[in-house]
């Protein structure tokens, strides 16, 4: 079991110390801190302090996004309709979001697609890819989801529908034979800053986008900044929602995202942090804590218990009274989820107790037939938590023979590679070093 006791206490230089506190006029307790997350030079150790001025990095330095750009201009510019093609968690939300509106204002032909966790599961399928292109589209752009679709992706081909892929996943050693994957985590990708969620990437379509259609193709600081005016409070929701290491560009997002938050004029957002119990007389209180504790779990409990179209909804929405009736299913939504998440911990300590032996166990694998498979992931954080072990929760929901689960790791143990390794007794899987699906 996990010893909560045991401290590891990291020593520093102490001229090291006394340098960076009389380079930046800190304190050597602030400087102690600086050095043990990683920034001991004056210069690095400012960046990270002051986020007030610092740039985003081009998009164009991802990996084919100008092969991205390109399909999806021409795609406007020739009223081909466009499906945006997301995940339903927060993360997926907020890409969804982001990339639709743009589109949208942009004056394209474009609608959003998001599979029902319960009847379809995470990713592309071909049930969906078949509705998309009897609706019409031609062009699938996805977010925050797509880089292990490869068969669905040769599926859409054959279906005449091209597909854009922008996602934050781990790669596997094949990528889809699409019209374009943008990714940082790429191998062949020298983009510098490899951690941004899955809205990140949608913002850094959008923003090469908008240098390509009103900047003549020329990216400048100018095109973020007037995209971050628009769409940085849901990308840094995003951001924080799906636990991306706020470092380098992440802190530059939220910071910017966290100031235009507190003086928001989305309905959608005013009514959820009303119903939420927010003091939005105190903008000061609203903090990553804010959306992490507050407003993330209220957004998630759409996809994890009913459809995260609510949720995209809520955000789109410009009429205050609807924005509220959203508002207030989803915080319902939420207090249910957390009723089924409390049973479900239960279920799974009294199973722990019964049949395993966590003081020599290096991974818990828990499965039941009963469990609902929207909020397993959040249990099995929970226990990995509780136990320090990694854990895999799998809901076969009265199936038999095929389950869903969620994983979640602890530092040192990638998940990705260890799904990976043992893939050939999956149907498919993917996700994070430190949270996965399957």
């Amino acid at each position: 079991m996990f010893d909560r006791s045991k401290w590891e206490l990291k020593i520093q230089d102490p001229e090291e110390v006394a340098h960076l506190s009389k380079a930046l006029g800190i304190s050597p307790i602030c400087a102690r801190l600086l050095i043990n997350r990683g920034y001991s030079d004056a210069h690095s150790a400012r960046a990270f302090i002051d986020c007030k001025n610092a740039s985003l990095e081009n998009p164009y330095l991802l990996r084919d996004m100008d092969k991205a750009v390109a399909r999806i201009k021409s795609a406007l510019e020739n009223g081909e309709k466009i499906t945006v093609y997301g995940d339903y968690d927060v993360d997926g939300v907020t890409a969804v979001t982001v990339l639709y509106t743009y589109l949208r204002d942009r004056g394209a032909n474009v609608d959003y697609y998001i599979p029902s966790r319960e009847n379809e599961g995470y990713g592309l399928n071909p049930a969906a890819i078949e509705t998309i292109a009897e609706n019409g589209s031609s062009l699938i752009i996805t977010v925050d989801t797509g880089i292990t679709a490869v068969e669905d992706v040769d599926f859409a081909k054959k279906a005449g529908v091209d597909v854009v892929i922008t996602d934050h996943h781990q790669c596997r050693d094949v990528l889809p034979a699409a019209e374009a994957v943008v990714n940082p985590h790429r191998p062949d990708c020298d983009y510098p800053f490899k951690e941004l969620s899955g809205v990140g990437v949608a913002f850094k379509t959008v923003c090469a986008l908008e240098a390509a259609f009103s900047y003549n193709e020329k990216y400048d600081s100018s095109v973020s900044d007037s995209m971050c005016k628009k769409y940085i409070d849901l990308v840094a929701i995003g951001t924080v929602a799906d636990v991306m290491p706020l470092i380098d560009e992440n802190r530059i997002i939220v910071s910017k995202g966290l100031k235009m938050l507190r003086y928001t004029k989305r309905p959608g957002l005013k009514a959820l942090m009303k119903f939420s119990g927010i003091d939005m007389s105190k903008p000061g209180k609203i903090t990553a804590a804010t959306i992490g504790y507050t407003i993330e779990p209220r957004i998630n409990a759409a996809g994890r218990m009913s459809s995260a179209t609510r949720a995209v909804q809520l955000f789109l929405s410009e009429s205050e009274r609807a924005a509220e009736v959203i508002a207030e299913e989803l915080c319902s939504t939420n207090r249910y989820r957390q009723d089924v998440e409390e049973k479900i911990l239960k279920d799974a300590i009294e199973q722990i107790e019964r049949e395993r032996d966590p003081e020599n166990e290096k991974v818990l694998v828990l499965a039941d037939d009963n469990w609902h498979h929207g909020v397993i992931g959040i249990v099995a954080s929970r226990l990995t938590e509780k136990f320090g072990l990694p854990c895999i929760l799998i809901s076969f929901d009265g199936s038999g023979d095929e389950g869903k689960g969620s994983a979640r790791s602890i530092k040192g143990i990638n998940l990705a590679d260890a799904l990976a390794a043992c893939s050939d007794t999956l149907i498919r899987y993917g996700g994070h070093e430190q949270a996965a699906g399957l």
